[in-house]
């Protein structure tokens, strides 16, 4: 089912490109940026598909080595670069599941945020200050626009 999904994804980034590579779009500017963006987020996926499906075939590589290989330091270094194949298949699978949840619209509107010292003073004050010092920083490290 992930590897029907996974290659429809990379289908879809194919025919967004030509769209993307047709004069006619260059002059309609909403559909240019629904596109753009479009494009943007499955670049991310297709690029990790493509990492993961490097994995895999390493994979195959080293386990055909490790069955018919008789050197045993070349085993060894073929055993060692499969379990952190394995780990990087791991990980990258992982980040693809949550690259392939559903979309919400609300994901790539602004937000506004109202900080304001309540009762207590001026440590409600100091806190607000810290607080939003917390997601300016927390905004940054995402690059959002603070």
């Amino acid at each position: 089912m992930i590897n029907d999904r996974l290659k429809k994804i990379i289908e879809e980034f194919k025919i967004i490109e030509k769209k993307l590579a047709q004069p006619e779009i260059s002059t309609d500017s909403k559909k240019l940026k629904e596109l753009s963006g479009e494009h943007a987020r499955l670049s991310e996926i297709v690029t990790k598909i493509e990492e993961l499906n490097k994995i895999n075939s390493r994979i195959v590589e080293n386990n055909e080595i490790v069955a018919k290989e008789k050197d045993k330091g070349i085993v060894t270094m073929a055993e060692s670069e499969l379990t952190t194949l394995k780990e990087k298949k791991e990980e990258l699978e992982k980040q693809l599941k949550v690259d392939l949840l559903p979309v919400d619209k609300n994901d790539r509107k602004n937000v506004i945020a109202e900080i304001r010292a309540g009762a207590g003073g001026d440590e409600a004050g100091i806190f607000g200050a810290d607080l939003m010092r917390m997601y300016q920083r927390y905004g940054e490290n995402n690059r959002w626009k603070v």
